[in-house]
């Protein structure tokens, strides 16, 4: 397996301001103030689950932050990304920590400054018989043109490449980050 960086700043993380001042009317403690965090289950090392519990370096910088800094009681709980979106969305959970996208624009306040960047990048078999074709990809058209494997809840994808009915067949949503690596390595 080879991967290939392409670099995407990752313009935003989930504002807290709007959050910090929300209070948890269940919270036994009248005193303490509640913030509930959905994360994706399945994106090490930043959120995971393990031993049934969410762990990572947004999980560690949550608390720290939000928690130990500020006096928020933290609760945070990891599920597949697209049902911690929507669980976002209803008001179930107060934030999550992800990027910017037009969708996300409707229902979360985002800072103006970038908090965390990473690089995008994509996957593929060196086995494959689009090799070549894979190798020259230089622009977000380029990767039109191949069959492509995700997983459900990355907004990126249906923005820049699920965008039409030919692209749509390009493009197959697997549950997990973590299952589609493990789907193309088994084809390596």
């Amino acid at each position: 397996m080879t991967i290939i960086r392409i670099n995407l700043k990752i313009r935003n993380i989930v504002l807290f301001l709007f959050l910090i001042s929300a209070v948890n009317a269940n919270s036994l403690e009248s005193n303490i103030k509640t913030i509930k965090i959905a994360y994706y289950q399945d994106y090490p090392p930043l959120s995971y689950t393990e031993n049934n519990k969410i762990n990572g370096i947004f999980i560690d910088i949550a608390e720290l932050i939000l928690g130990k800094k500020m006096g928020y009681k933290v609760i945070q709980e990891g599920f597949p990304w697209e049902r911690a979106q929507e669980m976002v969305k209803k008001g179930e959970f107060d934030a999550h920590i992800t990027l910017f996208n037009k969708k996300r624009d409707e229902f979360l306040f985002f800072q103006k400054n970038t908090s965390y960047e990473a690089s995008l990048g994509y996957a593929y078999s060196i086995k494959s018989p689009k090799l070549k074709e894979i190798e020259n990809i230089k622009s977000i058209d380029d990767l039109k043109k191949i069959r492509l494997i995700d997983y459900i809840g990355n907004a990126w994808t249906k923005e820049n490449l699920y965008i039409d009915e030919k692209s749509r067949e390009n493009v197959y949503f697997l549950p997990s980050l973590i299952n589609t690596l493990k789907m193309l390595n088994a084809k390596c």
